[in-house]
């Protein structure tokens, strides 16, 4: 809350100084991708809004912030971040927008996003929590910061340890999950191989669920097999062919073998969260989020190399002299106009 505050006040500030003096409301447009899985992208900043209202009150500024949340409803993030240029580049962009990392360059470049790296060694109570390692995510090519992480995310296998015991596996196995999983003695066959036998069972009706759709969930898989999309050497991105194939044929082996359906990509959001709910899955693969009763399965550390071992951990937003944006850990921007 005191991350959106500052924000707010960044905005409300310049709205006075510009001129807002004149206007009893100080409008924001907050712009963000429609999900109902995440509501907090705009309570948060309502939430803060209303603190500057009680503190404007209290100071006696007859002045009311109000936000004019904009929820998108394009097919995806980088959609959003294109629909966020196209309304900049004729003057009608966000106040506030969030968008994905990789695409803060390009704000930046385009002067809707304002360097922050002043603001965030001004506001070490603001600042100083987040973890260290979010920063670079929120870098352009000149090394600024042109954003504030929005949150972290992190992309885990959910299991369903109650399945384990119907198919006949102790207290012993199943707690030992967690630390073979980190010890890289427990691979992504080896997951294979135990949702099937869950399958086997008659335990679940699926073993392993994954996203129906382009998400990065994947990218920890294909770099559980070594894939790297850039030549560290001259920055150019290149395509693995090799290390790709072998990453794609997990996921053809697990649906050869009947541990994933043939038809997952083409099932609904609610139908393969609703599976895992509901117990007919033993494995979902997905972000960190509210799945009661259910463990999950650690990631691999950043830089460890697994092989083949469960690994998926996500990282990584910003702002110029017109603009100013945050960001996401792994994947999302904020940005405010001055």
């Amino acid at each position: 809350m005191t991350k959106s505050l500052s924000l707010l006040a960044t905005a409300a500030i310049s709205a006075l100084i510009a001129g807002a003096a004149h206007a009893e409301d100080i409008k924001i447009k907050l712009s963000t991708l429609a999900d109902r899985t995440a509501p907090g992208r705009i309570t948060n900043i309502e939430a803060a809004a209303e603190i500057m209202n009680r503190q404007f009150k209290a100071a006696g500024v007859d002045k009311h912030i109000v936000i004019e949340p904009l929820n998108s409803t394009v097919k995806g993030w980088d959609d959003l971040a294109l629909e966020n240029l196209k309304a900049f580049s004729v003057g009608q962009g966000p106040d506030i927008y969030v968008v994905p990392h990789e695409w803060i360059g390009k704000f930046a470049q385009d002067g809707d996003a304002m360097a922050m790296d002043d603001r965030i060694a001004a506001s070490p109570w603001v600042y100083g929590d987040i973890l260290p390692v979010l920063w670079s995510a929120a870098k352009s090519t000149d090394g600024k910061i042109y954003g504030i992480p929005q949150d972290a995310e992190i992309r885990m296998f959910f299991y369903n340890k109650d399945m384990l015991r119907k198919i006949g596996k102790d207290e012993a196995f199943i707690e030992s999950l967690p630390a073979k999983v980190e010890a890289g003695e427990f691979t992504l066959d080896d997951l294979t191989a135990l949702s099937k036998e869950v399958v086997d069972g008659k335990a679940a009706q699926y073993g392993m669920l994954h996203r129906p759709n382009v998400g990065i969930d994947y990218l920890m898989v294909f770099q559980s097999y070594g894939v790297k999309f850039m030549d560290e050497k001259t920055g150019k991105l290149v395509f693995p062919k090799a290390e790709m194939t072998k990453a794609l044929g997990w996921y053809e082996r697990n649906a050869k073998q009947g541990v994933t359906p043939v038809d997952n990509t083409a099932m609904s959001w609610d139908a393969i969260q609703g599976a895992f709910k509901q117990e007919k899955a033993f494995v979902f693969h997905q972000a960190s989020g509210p799945w009661p009763g259910r463990s999950a399965m650690p990631m691999a550390r950043p830089g460890q190399r697994t092989g083949k071992a469960i690994s998926t951990r996500s990282a990584g937003s910003r702002r110029l002299p017109r603009k100013r944006v945050e960001s996401r850990s792994t994947s999302r921007i904020r940005c405010s106009i001055q």
